[in-house]
């Protein structure tokens, strides 16, 4: 027997919400460091890495982990054998926003040996925007299932 559903959900959300924090305050923490090489900055950037490895990382991975469960006990994906157009649409945002939390992770781990992380520095300093939006629209599907 699987944990109830409620149980499930809420903490699929928690991971979530620990989750998109952490890629929220990556990105806004990036942004600043874009425009600046102050090697004072060094101390700051640890310490987000070392919280981006053991809280955000983990979170994600739960978040993943309890997802997928939801899915699979609620029967959404194999009783057709493709997901809803909701569900899908949910699952490739959450996929961009797993990609950018990894090269956010790359950035971070090269600024914190003091070295340069010029090429994918655009997409990291500005990803806050796109985090924001996800964490708009991924509700928006889940609650109304527009498709």
């Amino acid at each position: 027997m699987g944990l109830p559903y409620e149980l499930l959900k809420t903490l699929h959300i928690a991971s979530v919400l620990v989750w998109f924090g952490g890629v929220l305050m990556n990105g806004v923490v990036l942004g600043v460091l874009a425009s600046t090489a102050d090697a004072l900055a060094l101390p700051a950037v640890r310490r987000l890495r070392r919280w981006d490895l053991f809280v955000s990382n983990s979170a994600q991975a739960l978040a993943w982990v309890f997802g997928i469960w939801l899915i699979v006990s609620g029967g959404w994906y194999f009783s057709v054998g493709i997901p809803d157009g909701w569900l899908l649409a949910k699952l490739v945002l959450v996929s961009v926003l797993s990609s950018l939390h990894g090269s956010q992770t790359a950035v971070l781990r090269k600024r914190a040996r003091g070295l340069a992380a010029e090429r994918r520095l655009f997409l990291t300093a500005h990803s806050a925007w796109l985090v924001l939006a996800c964490a708009i629209a991924i509700p928006l599907l889940v609650v109304f299932k527009p498709f």
